[in-house]
């Protein structure tokens, strides 16, 4: 048994403690380092030699690791915070996108609004009845007999077009002419956009329909449901 591996542990840390800071430098932390290397060489049998350069050695490697820390790039205080309230934020606009999406874009136009739509038309005044109905572009025509060489208001639509087919009755005028004054028409609307496709008022500039309404309005098919 050498003399160091008789000797307390904690005696021989305080005296290579002791060493170190006169011998290496008054780090605290370095020299914590470096006593305990020489205090475990020692008790390995290293000798002084042995547990001066464990000591050495430690030494210099948190030297070179304090030194690599110090050259790293330090993030500014409040980064964390920063880049807490930047995701934030990422999240909120992602949020409020999401909910314009869904209210603005690709919704049907609802019954009520699609009356509401044509009623705003150039040319009523006054609306007495009203009613609105869901269906094809193609349904339209072929319950109507209604087929014109074109549409006066929109490119014209595929058949399959879902369409709002609204029937009015009140005081409209044919182009706001208190001339041509009409009691009632038909107007047809995207139900998309509830962009204006064409109206129908019987082919006349006075009321030629029965009853101020629609002839064939019982006849045209109804897919909406209600509101």
């Amino acid at each position: 048994m050498t003399e160091s591996e008789g000797r307390p542990r904690e005696e021989l840390y305080r005296n290579w403690h002791a060493w170190v800071t006169s011998n290496l430098g008054h780090d605290g932390t370095r020299a914590t380092i470096a006593a305990n290397a020489a205090t475990d060489a020692a008790l390995q049998g290293s000798g002084f030699n042995g547990a001066a350069k464990a000591a050495k050695t430690a030494w210099e490697d948190a030297d070179r690791q304090t030194s690599k820390e110090a050259m790293s790039p330090r993030r500014p205080r409040g980064g964390r915070a920063l880049r807490n309230i930047r995701i934030t934020a990422a999240v909120l606009v992602t949020i409020a996108i999401c909910a314009f999406l869904v209210t603005h874009i690709h919704r049907p136009v609802s019954r009520s609004q699609a009356i509401e739509y044509a009623s705003r038309t150039t040319g009523v005044h006054r609306v007495d009845r009203s009613a609105a109905k869901l269906m094809t572009w193609q349904d339209f025509q072929a319950g109507s007999g209604w087929v014109a060489p074109g549409v006066c208001c929109w490119s014209p639509p595929g058949d399959s077009q879902p369409v709002w087919v609204v029937a009015l009755a009140g005081d409209i005028r044919i182009a706001d002419n208190p001339e041509l004054q009409q009691r009632s028409e038909i107007v047809v609307l995207s139900a998309d956009s509830g962009e204006v496709i064409t109206f129908d008022g019987g082919g006349g500039f006075k009321p030629v329909w029965p009853n101020d309404w629609p002839p064939y309005w019982d006849r045209l098919p109804d897919t909406g449901g209600a509101g």
